[in-house]
């Protein structure tokens, strides 16, 4: 920004030094900092949600905050919601507890956050409650990890949605769950990823599947696997086919990069279907992309092996391009279908068995019905929160005498660069500097170094230093994610594979022997 290090105007050192004065400046105030900084957010956008709460000490224990931009993203995108709970501050171990989903460009979208300094049932009961103030409802789906305490906190604050484990965090343990032998299995690997990530298959399939593979590899009486059985309503893919599967100013400014992206952008067609065109113009580009291969598909690569007809509606049998066999069946009147593939209820994008029979029946557009919002290009627009009194989405609401010296602070550094190793310009900078302190010394206002400083302190911080403290610092939390984490056997392995090992100098192999004791040398 500056030109390159020289002309940053400082040293490794003066960055040091300022960490520890600005630290200085925040001892025993940072939390009721925060407080006023996020009040005073509150205050001057009526959509900012901010909500915390003190111990009996008057320690800050728990806070949550939403502004109306992640509010109005939870309007159109809130239909599954990942409440994330393994994140830590680093200095008093407080848990960040994100919520975050995926807007219609596919992408992570937050909709609040909070920090919480105890693990138990009733921090997360407090932080569901005000998540659920803010946004009005609570969503379809919730998506954790397999914490108990999470677990009894959701079904007594979201007692409607439908509480699912992430998969990943699951099948991340199976190796260390089933033994070295069993991790080490290519064939067993490919035979469980087939069953448990198999997106197509009914219950019933999954559970014959399952016991097949099981059985096979002699894990029946594994009490991990079996707990994992037990709770497959919770994790497994096959029990969720009637729900869509689904840094905050990063996300915000990819989704409007993105959005004008989808109004500038016509994308290339590869057939000449008009279903296809109409599909470019409602979608966003990576969702139409999506679409589109399945249009394509649906167009080249299935074929329709029979048709039957009732007084309501036609029943397809096709066949796609891996030669499996699918039922669509077509409602007379509405165009309503349904596919055993069930990827429109999994995900509400029609499939290529599906459009195959659009294209039998001669019908040129997308059903409405079947049309999801939240994957169009005006998701979000017709969400109920009001955010008209919003700057330009993800802009901070800042006060302007902060903005003015964040400004004049820019500016000096910029002119100081363009002004170092041209000792003229540097005096004449000098002399700019001097008469504008002269003119102060003469209005009367001259303030003193350390009042300068303060000011600059202040300008960084986003907020004065506190007259009187109320919220006082949490105590250094004590949560299950605090300390050093056992380390499993593999990420053990890994960190040993990676490490570089000593070699002997005599013949430079390292398995464990000097150059004293090298067997060449004997």
């Amino acid at each position: 920004m500056v030109g390159g290090v020289a002309n940053v105007g400082a040293t490794k050192q003066d960055f040091k030094n300022y960490k520890r004065e600005i630290l200085e400046f925040m001892r025993e105030g940072d939390a009721q900092m925060v407080i006023s900084k996020y009040l005073a957010k509150k205050a001057d956008d009526k959509n900012m949600f901010f909500e915390y709460e003190m111990n009996e000490q008057d320690n800050l224990a728990r806070l949550f905050w939403a502004d109306g931009v992640a509010r109005k993203n939870y309007g159109a995108f809130g239909d599954v919601v990942s409440f994330d709970a393994t994140y830590q501050t680093n200095r008093y171990k407080l848990v960040f507890v994100p919520f975050t989903g995926v807007d219609n460009h596919k992408r992570c979208v937050t909709f609040g956050a909070g920090m919480i300094d105890r693990e138990d049932v009733e921090s997360y009961r407090w932080i569901l409650q005000k998540f659920k103030d803010a946004m009005g409802s609570i969503p379809p789906l919730t998506v954790t990890d397999q914490d108990p305490t999470m677990k009894v906190a959701i079904a007594m604050e979201f007692p409607g949605t439908r509480h699912r484990y992430g998969m990943w965090h699951i099948m991340t343990k199976v190796g260390d769950k089933v033994g070295t032998e069993m991790a080490q299995n290519d064939e067993f690997w490919r035979a469980l990823n087939a069953v448990v990530w198999n997106e197509k298959s009914t219950i019933d399939e999954f559970e014959s599947t399952w016991d097949a593979v099981i059985g096979k590899y002699g894990l029946s009486d594994n009490r991990w696997l079996k707990r994992m059985y037990e709770d497959r309503a919770s994790w497994v893919p096959a029990f969720f086919d009637d729900v869509f599967e689904t840094a905050v100013k990063t996300q915000r400014n990819t989704h409007l990069e993105l959005s004008a992206a989808c109004e500038g952008q016509t994308p290339p067609l590869k057939t000449s279907l008009r279903i296809e065109r109409e599909a470019a113009s409602v979608y966003t580009l990576k969702v139409f992309y999506e679409v589109q291969e399945e249009i394509y598909a649906g167009c080249y690569t299935c074929r329709v092996r029979s048709i039957t007809e009732d007084e309501t509606s036609k029943t397809y049998v096709v066949v796609d391009g891996n030669k499996e066999t699918y039922t669509v069946i077509l409602e007379y009147g509405s165009n309503t279908t349904t596919c055993t593939c069930r990827l429109y209820t999994r995900i509400g994008l029609l499939c290529r068995h599906v459009f195959v029979v659009l294209k039998n029946e001669q019908i040129s557009q997308i059903p409405p019905q079947h049309i999801t919002p939240r994957w169009t290009r005006e998701a979000g627009i017709y969400t109920n929160l009001d955010t008209t009194n919003e700057r330009e989405e993800g802009e901070e609401s800042t006060p302007q005498n902060n903005k003015d010296e964040s400004n004049l602070i820019n500016a000096f550094y910029k002119y100081l660069a363009m002004a170092r190793g041209r000792t003229d310009k540097l005096r004449q900078l000098t002399d700019v500097i001097e008469d504008f302190q002269g003119q102060m010394r003469e209005d009367g206002q001259e303030g003193s170094t350390v009042n300068g400083k303060q000011a600059v302190m202040e300008t960084y911080c986003g907020v004065p230093a506190p007259n009187t403290i109320v919220v006082h610092p949490p105590t250094v939390a004590n949560t299950k994610g605090s300390g050093k984490r056992m380390k499993s056997a593999k990420e053990l392995a890994m960190a040993e594979q990676v490490k570089k090992k000593r070699t002997c100098k005599t013949c430079g192999l390292a398995t464990g022997h000097n150059s004293r004791s090298c067997p060449q040398k004997q």
